[in-house]
């Protein structure tokens, strides 16, 4: 399950990346692409072997970190991607 996580993430971040690079050079795709970059990032680092699992690992804080950093980034991004904010 962690793995068809971190795949998913790795395809979304990609998919925003040629948004970005390709198609219109707006802020927030690129917003976008570095929350899930980040909440790759801290899914690959958390050293836990499933997702229930207590993330005990050496890089667990740098996990955690990365996690909240990409989930308020891409929480942005769908509040500017709407419209709502900006």
């Amino acid at each position: 399950m962690k793995k068809l996580l971190l795949i998913a993430l790795a395809v979304v971040t990609l998919i925003k990346i040629v948004d970005f690079v390709f198609y219109g050079r707006n802020g927030y795709d690129l917003m976008g692409a570095a929350g899930f970059g980040l909440l790759l990032a801290g899914a690959a680092l958390d050293g836990r072997r499933a997702l229930n699992a207590p993330a005990t690992g050496p890089r667990a804080r740098q996990a955690r970190i990365a996690t909240v950093c990409g989930v308020v980034l891409v929480l942005v991004y769908f509040l500017l991607k709407m419209k709502i904010i900006g």
